[in-house]
């Protein structure tokens, strides 16, 4: 690396300014366990999380030697002073109710169901700045400037909602089948488009455990054979990061940028 160019980028490096940012996350979470029978549990958790992030960014004006133009008449170059600042914060709740109950103690066979309840809201806000021209190096503050001033921000919420059960049954450790579904909705959607059904079914067969396979369990010890089908639903259809405020919460209503 040649001189003119390194003695530039060392002035940058001595005094090009600070970057800064707090994260604080916070994480609540509490469940209740029931079992009023035998076989038979009931099941409710709560979560809560807070996210706040500030970050600042600030570069004061300092000078560079410029031989660019001229290798002979260097050039003293002022650089700009400018300082950037972003603030989030986000909040998620997420709400679990489901009841479970299990048969076991039948000889040939195991029967298992699930059904439930889940609700989830989020929330995040999102306010940023650039501005130019601090009125001192040593006073690092957006506030504290002379020049142009930009600001920009957002909020944004969602709310899900969704209806689950699930059923598995075996018979015999042979013959195996689970069946569930989801019913979600979304309020990133219309209102008459924001829920659907979603279901899934299963069906194995365990090879290994027939009569016919007696003579393989001293090398194969599992065999099974499945088929599935399902579908699933997807409710992330804009564009964007939601830690950093500018997802796209609905995207079916139109916006100018």
């Amino acid at each position: 690396m040649s001189w003119n160019h390194a003695f530039p980028i060392y002035e940058q490096l001595q005094n090009g300014g600070r970057t800064k940012f707090t994260n604080q996350d916070i994480w609540l979470k509490a469940g209740l366990v029931a079992n009023p029978v035998k076989g038979f549990t009931l099941n409710g958790n709560f979560s809560y999380n807070a996210f706040n992030r500030q970050f600042e960014h600030a570069r004061p004006a300092f000078e560079v030697v410029d031989f660019e133009l001229d290798q002979d008449n260097p050039v003293f170059v002022t650089g700009d002073d400018t300082i950037d600042a972003l603030r989030n914060y986000n909040q998620n709740y997420v709400l679990n109710l489901f009841a479970e109950y299990e048969m076991s103690q039948l000889d040939d066979h195991y029967f298992k169901f699930i059904a439930g309840f889940n609700q989830e809201w989020d929330f995040n806000t999102r306010l940023a700045g650039d501005a130019n021209q601090l009125v001192s190096s040593n006073i690092i503050d957006i506030g504290a400037v002379t020049g142009n001033r930009f600001v920009s921000g957002g909020k944004g919420e969602a709310t899900l909602r969704g209806y689950f059960y699930r059923l598995n049954y075996i018979y015999k450790e042979k013959y195996l089948l689970e069946a569930s579904s989801r019913y979600d909705g979304t309020s990133r959607f219309p209102s008459g488009d924001r829920f659907g059904l979603f279901p899934f079914i299963s069906a194995g067969w365990r090879i290994s455990n027939e009569g016919f396979m007696s003579g393989t369990r001293d090398w194969l010890d599992n065999l099974k054979i499945r088929a599935s089908y399902g579908e699933l639903g997807n409710q992330l259809l804009g564009s964007g990061s939601q830690l950093l405020g500018n997802d796209n919460f609905y995207p079916y209503i139109p916006s100018l940028m």
